[in-house]
């Protein structure tokens, strides 16, 4: 009997660390670039016109002054054929402009687009940043607005000590 609660004790506890341990790893994909910077993840926006659905997911690391947007692209009707350096432009609170340093992704042409939009530089203590993305199925600017403190996604934020 003394050995079945033992057993039961030690995988208990066994469970609980392999929780905790997946729990602290899901929390470092969650906010780690690859380079052990933390980027702070904001929510998820979405944009259906001229069918092409866009979602666009940022992120940002105010130590190194870069801001990253996941983007992804799906249609069933346009190619999507845009160079996506040329396509964006971000703005902070004050209205300064900043262009992309680089798109990471697929290559232009498809129905399926996934990338990332890197820029560099940008304020990191703006309230609100809004991405416009441009010349997708011809459409008009697709813009995507995000209030930096209200848009987080719990779980991302950066560690401070």
């Amino acid at each position: 009997m003394k050995v079945l609660a033992g057993l039961a004790l030690l995988t208990l506890i066994g469970g609980g660390y392999l929780l905790y341990t997946q729990k602290t790893a899901d929390q470092s994909m969650a906010t780690d670039d690859g380079n052990n910077d933390q980027f702070t993840t904001l929510l998820t926006r979405s944009n259906t016109e001229g069918a092409v659905t866009v979602d666009v997911t940022p992120s940002f690391n105010a130590q190194s002054n870069v801001w990253r947007f996941d983007v992804t692209m799906n249609t069933h009707s346009v190619p999507l054929d845009m160079d996506m350096v040329s396509a964006a432009m971000l703005t902070d609170q004050t209205g300064t402009v900043y262009l992309p340093r680089s798109w990471e992704g697929d290559p232009p042409g498809g129905h399926h687009r996934k990338g990332v939009l890197m820029f560099e530089d940008g304020d990191m203590t703006s309230e609100t940043v809004v991405l416009a993305l441009t010349g997708i199925a011809l459409t008009t600017d697709r813009v995507f607005e995000w209030k930096t403190a209200e848009d987080t996604v719990r779980g991302t934020e950066p560690i401070t000590n």
